[in-house]
């Protein structure tokens, strides 16, 4: 019997050209993956708060089987900052199935940073080479480290485990781990 445990990617893996600034409209767009059974008049709600609780984009429509859209404006986006940087904003998206009568069927709620990052490769000369990430389009000069599983069985690693080390990480003013 072999194990292998269970590693989830995370972030864009798709070519993607994001641009945002700060204090500017930018729109947000959610997939939701639905498998519907007699939900007669039911709707999709889609509601993004900021850090402070107010919501500051909605979204309401028909639920339907299958692969659904959803399009939100916020008006006035606030953009995640690395550590040292800048606030990491965060806003809080929550999708929710709701039947006619409004009773909540089932709810998924995630935290959205909204930034840009970009890998420029400048021209340094036939001897040169080298690189720099631009968060939100400012170089971020990169003070980081590797960060490895804490177990080789992941199951046995807490959130709050989890959380202490980059907070270590953060303390020591790094702004980066490479996961």
């Amino acid at each position: 019997m072999a194990f292998s445990g269970q590693f989830r990617s995370a972030g864009i893996w798709l070519p993607e050209a994001v641009s945002l600034a700060e204090h500017q409209p930018c729109t947000v767009s959610v997939t939701v993956d639905a498998l519907v059974q007699n939900a007669k008049n039911a709707v999709l709600r889609c509601v993004i708060t900021d850090a402070e609780g107010r919501a500051v984009a909605t979204c309401c429509q028909a639920l339907a089987n299958g692969l659904q859209g959803l399009q939100l404006t916020i008006a006035d986006a606030r953009l995640w900052w690395c550590n040292g940087m800048g606030q990491a904003y965060l806003y809080t998206v929550t999708v929710t199935a709701e039947d006619a009568s409004g009773a909540v069927l089932d709810r998924f709620t995630q935290r959205l940073g909204l930034r840009t990052i970009a890998l420029e490769e400048p021209d340094l000369g036939e001897n040169g080479s080298g690189f720099v990430f631009l968060l939100n389009g400012v170089p971020v000069f990169c003070k980081g480290a590797n960060h490895v599983p804490c177990d080789c069985l992941p199951g046995r690693v807490t959130t709050e485990k989890e959380r202490q080390l980059v907070r270590l990480a953060r303390d020591e003013h790094m702004n980066m781990l490479r996961v």
